[in-house]
């Protein structure tokens, strides 16, 4: 029964709870109007819970990187449970680079103005389990029509019993799936035209990621040689 509103910052990172320890449960509170509502840095081994709690118009759009309205690091779990979030505006309602992602009787909708990627994204794709959600794609300019993205990684992502109400112009995907997982599907609810998974755009997005990886390595290696002259010359 805490509200958490209105958190700013110089650099636009500011968190109604910024969670630095372990095993952290947030139970029938309110996130309203922050930079990001909770920001959990992702101790190893952590579990993160929120049960019945509303996500109001968190996240900054207008930035390099949009924020999202719920921001979990590496933590071993990340539970979700008969929670709200509306209205946010930055990259995602939800960003989850966990282990495990649970999403459980959760309904997840955009706004007027709506986020910019899915209404999930799941960085590193973990597993994820979603289940009993009501998921809301509005009329906006979304780089991405979907309910969830998962990028990278290879774990077991399961779709049981979502509702999927597309509000948009254009046909919505419950899943973009740029992972390596296996995408199972049991008795989700969808509108006319939409699809349960989508891979479009998957291999320009790898071929992007795996040039990226090898400037990384070549800008290392040619530091790394540069310095070995420069011992050489002393």
């Amino acid at each position: 029964n805490i509200s958490f509103a209105r958190a700013r910052v110089a650099d636009r990172n500011g968190a109604g709870i910024r969670a630095e320890g372990r095993n952290l449960t947030v139970q029938s509170s309110r996130f309203v109007n922050n930079e990001t509502g909770l920001l959990d840095g992702g101790q190893p081994g952590s579990t993160l819970r929120i049960v019945d709690c509303t996500f109001t118009a968190n996240g900054v759009r207008n930035v390099a990187a949009p924020s999202p309205a719920l921001s979990v690091g590496a933590v071993a779990i990340l539970r979700v449970e008969r929670s709200h979030f509306e209205d946010s505006g930055g990259g995602a309602h939800i960003l989850s680079a966990a282990g495990r992602t649970e999403l459980i009787g959760n309904r997840i909708e955009d706004g007027t103005t709506g986020v910019r990627d899915a209404l999930v994204v799941l960085a590193n794709a973990g597993a994820l389990v979603m289940q009993d959600n009501t998921l809301r794609r509005g009329p906006n300019d979304a780089r991405f029509n979907a309910a969830v993205r998962a990028d990278g990684g290879a774990g077991e992502l399961a779709f049981r019993r979502n509702t999927l109400i597309n509000a948009s112009a254009r046909p919505a995907a419950l899943l973009l799936d740029w992972s390596n997982g296996d995408a199972r599907f049991t008795g989700n609810v969808l509108e006319r035209g939409d699809v349960e998974r989508s891979t479009e755009g998957r291999w320009r997005h790898q071929a992007i990621g795996a040039a990226r990886s090898l400037c990384g390595q070549a800008r290392h290696l040619a530091g790394s040689g540069l310095r070995a002259v420069r011992d050489m010359l002393r």
